[in-house]
């Protein structure tokens, strides 16, 4: 059953987009890969552009799919985003399924997820889990210091995290917002290399290849912004 749309964002903000990229990672053509990058975006009020970009449309069960997100200030002065914990938590939460169980401050702003299946902002809830990409491991995880605000640079995807410790008071971290798909160890049952992309998924500690059918990419930030990209497993 598919769910009510969970995120809301008024039209006036967004502008979607998809184009071809060569800015995705490429690999050599084949019989077996439809290699077409694509890409897609979403424009703030504040002018923060959110980018999703994946390397494949179509792949065959065993090859991978590669995405990476950005978020970039188009703007010519420094802009400040405000993660939403109430509303848009749930981007810190997709963290422990492509990063690990522990995911840090960056990943409570800028995740990336794969879901099962063809979704749109009409269609996509919040409250669906992703597919495990990494291979799950039992962990107890600190509790993260609130994220308070992100201080974009001018033309830059380096942003300034401003964050509150609960001993040390306001610290700040800078960050490349930018997050890519490096799952490598989910992607085998084997050792870890450092390939990016992912070829499948994990539930309980069975790793499956991609089964054939469709597939979305999702990308999403703390105050509100989504995009969708897809792939189809032939």
């Amino acid at each position: 059953m598919v769910l009510a749309v969970a995120l809301t964002i008024p039209p006036s903000s967004q502008t979607t987009e998809s184009t071809s990229s060569p800015q995705v990672p490429q690999t050599t053509q084949s019989s077996s890969q439809t290699i077409e990058s694509t890409s897609a975006s979403q424009l703030s009020p504040s002018g923060l552009k959110l980018t999703l970009m994946t390397n494949a449309t179509t792949i065959h069960s065993s090859q991978s799919i590669d995405a990476v997100a950005t978020i970039y200030n188009t703007l010519t002065q420094n802009t400040t985003a405000y993660p939403n914990s109430t509303l848009y938590g749930y981007v810190a939460h997709w963290g422990r399924y492509f990063v690990g169980p522990c995911p840090g401050l960056k990943e409570s702003a800028l995740s990336i997820a794969i879901f099962r299946g063809h979704y749109t902002v009409a269609n996509f809830s919040s409250t669906a889990n992703p597919l495990m990409l990494i291979s799950p491991q039992a962990s107890g995880c600190p509790a993260l210091p609130p994220l308070k605000s992100l201080e974009f640079l001018p033309h830059n995807d380096t942003a300034d995290a401003l964050f509150i410790d609960s001993v040390t008071g306001p610290q700040h971290i800078v960050f490349n917002m930018t997050a890519e798909l490096y799952s490598a160890c989910g992607t085998s049952n084997n050792r870890c290399t450092s390939t990016p992309g992912v070829k499948g998924y994990w539930t309980n500690a069975a790793f499956h290849y991609f089964d054939a059918g469709s597939y979305t990419v999702v990308a999403a930030d703390s105050w509100g912004q989504t995009v969708f990209l897809y792939f189809v497993v032939v």
